[in-house]
């Protein structure tokens, strides 16, 4: 066992709610979840708000935002390790890959 270096709020996803399906649907588009329980998020540089309203989401205000310059493009990310926020958005189909994921609507997250 570990102890966590950044807090993190590994219920957020628990509930569905506007909030909460707002972070779900830009991981669904711009995120990936690996099998190995690593939830990612990458940004372009004009959407680094964003970023920090989903840091801010997962009550980890400490994480730092990553960086990187690709392309000559400024790319801005947060990443952490949860198996329970893992195992909740694998519900969603966050785990496969964008290509093999389901068109999604509103009604994919009102699902039981």
């Amino acid at each position: 066992m570990y102890k966590r270096t950044y807090p993190i709020n590994e219920r957020c996803f628990d509930e569905l709610n506007d909030r909460s399906a707002y972070f779900l649907g830009l991981l669904y588009a711009d995120g990936s979840c690996t099998l190995e329980n690593k939830v990612r998020l990458w940004v372009s540089e004009k959407d680094k708000g964003i970023l920090l309203r989903y840091r801010d989401f997962l009550k980890t205000n400490s994480r730092p935002i990553k960086n990187k310059l690709l392309d000559g493009k400024q790319y801005f990310g947060l990443d952490f390790r949860s198996w329970r926020v893992h195992n909740k958005i694998k519900e969603y189909e966050l785990t496969l890959r964008k290509e093999k994921r389901h068109r999604v609507s509103k009604a994919f997250f009102l699902m039981d």
